[in-house]
């Protein structure tokens, strides 16, 4: 069988709730839509993956065997998407440039110009350079 993200977003989601119930107000879907496709999943691997119960559900061994996969594609999941946020949160904080003067105003300013309007949450600063 070909897993899904999304199934195995389903499956993780029943693991951390423990119920079927608890996963469906967690993920926010239905209950009945939820043990369908958890019913699918289990048809497609040819055997169960839980053993409900009136107080939630009970792993089986199949599912013992899944959860590390499926909690490693949700660790990469979560990193690929902190990779993106990262790249496209704005730059931000205090740039501190020290110079003599001439080097700032003549070279700098152009720079710190271009800089500004590029990354607009930036703060520039310069400050004096002490000649060595």
């Amino acid at each position: 069988m070909d897993l899904q993200w999304d199934d195995l977003r389903i499956f993780l989601a029943v693991c951390d709730a423990g119920s079927l119930s608890g996963a469906a107000r967690h993920l926010k879907v239905s209950q009945p839509t939820l043990s369908r496709r958890i019913a699918e999943m289990e048809y497609g691997l040819g055997e169960p993956l839980f053993v409900r119960k009136n107080q939630g559900i009970t792993l089986t061994k199949t599912a013992a065997r899944l959860l590390p996969a499926a909690q490693g594609m949700a660790q990469w999941a979560m990193e690929a998407t902190r990779s993106l946020d990262a790249k496209n949160s704005p730059v931000s904080g205090r740039v501190r440039i020290a110079a003599i003067p001439s080097y700032a105003f003549d070279f700098l300013a152009p720079i710190a110009e271009t800089l500004k309007r590029k990354h607009p949450h930036i703060t520039l600063e310069v400050c004096r350079a002490h000649n060595a």
